[in-house]
Formats: structure tokens, C-alpha cells, sequence
């Protein structure tokens, strides 16, 4: 019944401590360099060297999907070549969601047009070497990133002098961009670096069912011998024995060399290997890319795994605002997706990028665990929302990943550990209602859109705090519905609620937070002719207890207000109000201390701000 959330997620592939931080992580202040291309201004994030030597080259780094430049600062810590080598660092800022490698004119979604990033980047490094005295220039990506940078380089190749790409493979229609690749006589160092467990370009390669226009990504083995013979490295026959280690060919066309890093027990990740917890694989991708463009001699001993990792790989999609202050404690809100759908699809379905922009807070989307991950007939990434209850079937322990996470960022960004925030959609949502319990004392809100309390809250929540949490949910919905999903213990005969009804689901919060039963109802004018939304404030609850809900009549399983669809499977989808303002606006009055007017952003029934603070 998700299949359309899978089809979505095809076409998206291509991730207790209750005060602020006493110091922020070492983070350069924005530098933007702005230059119009194509009659669009474009921005880009440049770091300088914080010494006083410098060798007159130029990195060029590319965020992953639905992120930002500041996001790719943070999560691949390249500032530390800088530092140590006498780089220039840049980080380009894509118009989009996406960078487009090809993807627009192939029928990729999603889709604002083509842009010509291509271009961008070799405006970029025309005006870097005449206004910088760069005279080399390198270019890195992650994820989509990763693609842009192999067409970049494809169709301007004598403009780089190498490249590394890391957690992507190459989509097959980005071969008919190559063609002058086998032309250049430069030097281009080229260098891959690919968990063998990434779950968004598979090692194996894939093929995407779209609806009209099917596309596939190259597997590991292709995508490096593409690359080895248009490099003219010579023989790549030998390759499948050898692709589950580092493969190198050197003396190819101007003396260049190709490598492929297969990272063993690696997921979609930008591979670290400091104070981080989560996917620690041995591997830091970028002190090998700095070793590996530079020819240090040792260079090669930067890809031993000396010790495989028993760790589940984990992944997530993160957006930091140009307005990011490293000074200045902030905010951040987790997204988490529903079932059998991933990260990118949150950030699109949720469009939280453009809020985090505006009012200046932080956003991840963390993806869930699939078991499955390599094979797309079974494959189904759930978030584990019944662990430590009667009907527990799932092992892995989500509550400390997100734990992990922000642990994680909170190394390399200004974090407000008072002020995190968490929601969830279906899967994600029931999600968010056992982290109302089980992590009280870490998240100061919890926002439930489309789904209802799931079986076993009592117990998870015996010792939680007061929880604030909203709800967001249609009384037509088919897939987490209104009057919740009963079923039958095989075992023993028992009638039990997988997932309760609505007003069960409120009864037991108000209950738990020590509310009364009073509340002011509003029902907003309407201007969608197939639903109404009616909105639900108790006002007998305590400061650290909040609890509001946004009742959608006739409205289905889908996050309101953003993106306008049809959907037989889903439902309607209302858009008289946006679901994600109202995340925000209830979210943002609130601090671990309790419920603070003085924060609270506002927004008109329509989705316009009224007053913010």
C-alpha cells in the first residue's frame, strides 16, 4: 500500500544533554562569492586557509541532495585541508534541490527546470583563477554532488585537474556527456569512494522503474572502467577479482592515475574516522582526497580497513542556512520519512528547507534502517517504533541512532541541544510518538503528522515527562485511520489496537502531560472544496505539556499543505494550511525548560507569517 511512496523514493535517490553547547565547534564565518551566470546570481561559501602558506589550489565541493553549501562544509570537515595543505576550499550553492547532472532533460523528478550548473562551475573556475591565482583546481561531490562533478568534468574536462566523488556511481545517461573525456590530453586524477552497503547508488547497479522513462544506474565495476578507458589507463578486464579493495591504475593519459575505494561496511556516508559514532569504517575520505590529488607517498595506506565495522551503516540528509552562525546556538528540527519512503522524500514532501532558510534553524532528515537495503523487490526502510514492547520484531534501536546523529552534528555545528525538535510522518510518525516517551528529556517538541499513538505507549512512556506534541491528521485516512487499526493476537485470541484511534491517541497524551479536557477550537475558512481543516488547542495543560492537533475533514494519509497531488491510494490533501508551518510555529515556543512566547513564530491560516519574533 506504499507503492506510490516508492515510486517517489526511485525518483529521490538520486542523506541527555538539555543545554546549549559551552563552545561552538571551530567554524569559518560565511564568505559568500557571488557571480552571475546564465543572468542568475549564484553563491558560493569559500574557506581560506586559516595559515599563512599557500600552494594556489582550489577544491571545489558539491552538497548532496535537498542540503547546502554550509551542510557540506559541516558534514565532510574539508576546512581541515585547507588548514593543513594551504587550500582554498569552495562550496557552490545549488539553485534547487538538485544539482542538474542530466537529470531534468533525462525525466528525473524533482523538476524546476534546467539548469545550467555545468557552466556555473566553469564561470567559477574562470574567475578563481583570475581573481584567486588558483592555478589548480580540483572538484569533489557527495552523493548528487558526486554526479555533478563526473559531468562537470565530463564535458569541460580541461578545466579540473581531478576529481573524487564519494557515495555515488555514475547514471547510465550521464555517458552521452563524456564524449570529449577521451580527448583531453590533461592530467586528471580520478578517485571513487563507495560504501558496499550504500543504499541510494547500489554497488551492484540498478535499474528505476519510471513510469516512462526507465533509467539505470552503473554499477561499480562500470562506472570505474568507464572511467579507466576514457582515461586510457590501459586493461581493465581484471577488475571483477579485485573490486572488493582499492583498484589503481596509474600512468593513464597525461600521467594521471584512476582509483576505486570500495569501503567495506560502508553505507551512504561522507566516511569520517574522528570523534564521530556512526559510521566509522576506518576510511576518512578527506584526508585520502588531499593524500591522494597531492601524490603524498603514503597515500595508499589511507585506504587499509584494518578493522571492519560490526555497526549498522546509517545515513541522513541535512540542511544548514546560509544564515548559520557558528557563534550562536541553533535550533534543529528531525524529519523522519514513512515507511518504504527515504530522507530526500522527507525534504521534498516537507519542504522544511525553505522554513530552515528563513527563521535560521537547522533540519535533518534521518534515514530509516531497510534490512533489505540491496534488493529493490523486498526492500523497505521502517522505523523500529515497537522495540522493548509485546510485539517487537525488529532488533536495531532507533532511539540511539538519533541520539548518534546529534551527537554527531553537534561536533561540527553550534547545536541548541535545548531547542531539538522532532516529527514524522506515518512510519515517521509513529516514530515520534515513542521518541515523546522514550527521549522527553532530549527533544523539546514532538509533531505526529498522519499517524496515531502505536501499540505499547503505555509502558515506553512509565517514566517519560510531560511531552508538547501536535497531531496532524485527516479523518479520511485509509492508511492510519481515524478510529485506529485493530487486530488479533493469533496466539491468543486478543483483540488489540497496532495503532490506536485519534481520540485514544489524545486521551492518553493528556493523561500523560497532566492536562484537562478543555479546549478552544478554530475552524478555518476554507478555500479547498474536498476537505477542511479544524484546529484543536487544550488550554488546560502545563507549560512543558503542550498539546494541539489540526483535524483535517476528509482529509487522507499525507503531509498537508505543501506539495498538491492526486492520489486514490493516499487521499486528499488539503491545502489550506501548511502542516510544516504549523510544525514550525509549534515547535519554535518551546525550549526543554517549557513553552517560551517570547520565541514563537506565527503564521497566518493561510501559511503566511503574521508576526515572528
Amino acid at each position: 500500500m506504499y507503492r506510490l511512496f516508492c515510486t517517489l523514493i526511485a525518483v529521490l535517490l538520486l542523506g541527555v544533554v538539555t543545554t546549549a553547547q559551552e563552545s561552538a565547534p571551530a567554524t569559518h564565518p560565511y564568505n559568500p562569492l557571488t557571480i552571475t551566470h546564465d543572468g542568475i546570481e549564484r553563491t558560493a561559501h569559500i574557506y581560506d586557509a586559516d595559515n599563512d602558506t599557500t600552494n594556489n589550489t582550489a577544491l571545489i565541493a558539491l552538497h548532496p541532495f535537498f542540503s547546502s553549501a554550509r551542510a557540506m562544509e559541516a558534514i565532510s570537515d574539508l576546512n581541515q585541508l585547507a588548514d593543513e595543505r594551504g587550500w582554498m576550499i569552495i562550496y557552490p550553492e545549488a539553485i534547487h534541490d538538485y544539482w542538474d547532472d542530466g537529470r531534468v532533460e533525462n525525466g528525473l523528478s524533482p523538476n524546476d527546470g534546467i539548469v545550467d550548473d555545468v557552466g556555473y562551475l566553469n564561470t567559477l573556475v574562470t574567475t578563481l583563477r583570475a581573481d584567486h591565482n588558483i592555478d589548480t583546481v580540483y572538484i569533489t561531490g557527495f552523493g548528487l554532488g558526486g554526479t555533478m562533478a563526473m559531468r562537470a568534468v565530463c564535458e569541460s574536462p580541461t578545466t579540473y585537474d581531478g576529481i573524487a566523488v564519494v557515495g555515488a556511481l555514475m547514471w547510465e545517461y550521464q555517458q552521452a556527456y563524456c564524449e570529449d573525456l577521451a580527448d583531453a590530453t590533461n592530467s586528471i586524477d580520478v578517485l571513487f569512494m563507495i560504501g558496499n552497503q550504500d543504499h541510494r547508488f547500489w554497488y551492484e547497479g540498478r535499474e528505476i522503474a519510471f513510469a516512462e522513462n526507465p533509467q539505470r544506474i552503473m554499477g561499480a565495476i562500470e562506472t570505474v572502467n568507464f572511467w579507466g578507458e576514457r582515461r586510457l589507463c590501459g586493461d581493465t578486464s581484471d577488475i571483477g577479482e579485485r573490486y572488493s579493495t582499492l583498484v589503481l591504475y596509474e600512468n593513464c593519459t597525461g600521467g594521471s592515475q584512476v582509483a576505486f575505494l570500495t569501503v567495506l561496511t560502508g553505507g551512504s556516508a561522507w566516511f569520517r574516522n574522528d570523534d564521530n559514532s556512526l559510521n566509522r569504517t576506518g576510511i576518512d575520505a578527506t584526508a585520502l582526497i588531499g593524500a591522494f590529488f597531492e601524490r603524498d607517498t603514503d597515500w595508499v595506506t589511507l585506504t587499509n580497513q584494518e578493522t571492519l565495522s560490526t555497526a549498522l551503516a546509517r545515513s541522513f540528509a541535512l540542511y544548514v542556512p546560509t544564515t548559520y552562525d557558528a557563534t550562536t546556538p541553533t535550533p534543529v528540527i528531525l524529519s523522519l520519512h514513512g515507511r518504504g519512503a527515504n530522507s530526500f522524500g522527507q525534504a521534498f514532501t516537507t519542504q522544511f528547507n525553505q522554513l530552515a532558510e528563513q527563521y535560521g534553524f537547522i533540519v535533518v532528515y534521518p534515514q530509516a534502517y531497510d534490512p533489505y537495503y540491496d534488493n529493490p523487490e523486498v526492500a523497505d526502510a521502517v522505523w523500529n517504533y515497537n522495540l522493548g514492547t509485546p510485539i517487537e520484531t525488529l532488533t536495531w534501536d532507533d532511539d540511539v541512532f538519533l541520539d548518534r546523529l546529534i551527537d554527531d552534528l553537534a561536533l561540527d555545528l553550534n547545536i541548541d541541544m535545548s531547542r531539538l525538535y522532532v516529527n514524522g510522518l506515518s512510519n515517521g510518525g509513529y516514530m515520534t510518538n515513542r521518541l515523546a516517551c522514550t527521549r522527553s528529556d532530549r527533544y523539546a517538541t514532538f509533531a505526529s503528522v498522519a499517524a496515531t499513538a502505536p501499540y505499547g505507549l503505555t509502558d515506553l512512556c512509565e517514566n517519560g515527562n510531560p511531552a508538547p506534541i501536535m497531531f496532524y491528521h485527516g479523518t479520511a485516512d485509509d492508511i492510519s485511520p481515524w478510529h485506529g487499526l485493530p487486530m488479533t493476537n493469533p496466539a491468543t485470541g486478543q483483540r488489540f489496537y497496532a495503532i490506536a484511534p485519534m481520540p485514544n491517541t489524545l486521551g492518553f497524551w493528556l493523561t500523560h502531560n497532566g492536562c484537562g479536557e478543555a479546549y478552544e477550537q478554530r475552524d478555518i475558512p476554507s478555500e479547498d472544496t474536498g476537505s477542511s481543516v479544524s484546529y484543536l488547542t487544550y488550554t488546560d495543560c502545563p507549560a512543558d505539556g503542550g498539546i494541539e492537533i489540526y483535524v483535517v475533514i476528509d482529509g487522507g494519509h499525507v503531509w498537508h499543505g505543501v506539495n498538491d497531488f492526486e492520489s486514490d491510494l493516499l487521499g486528499e490533501v488539503n491545502m489550506d494550511v501548511n502542516a510544516s508551518e504549523a510544525v514550525w510555529a509549534f515547535s519554535s515556543a518551546y525550549t526543554l525548560d517549557g513553552y517560551d512566547a517570547d520565541l514563537a513564530i506565527e503564521f497566518d491560516i493561510f501559511g503566511d507569517e503574521n508576526t515572528s519574533d
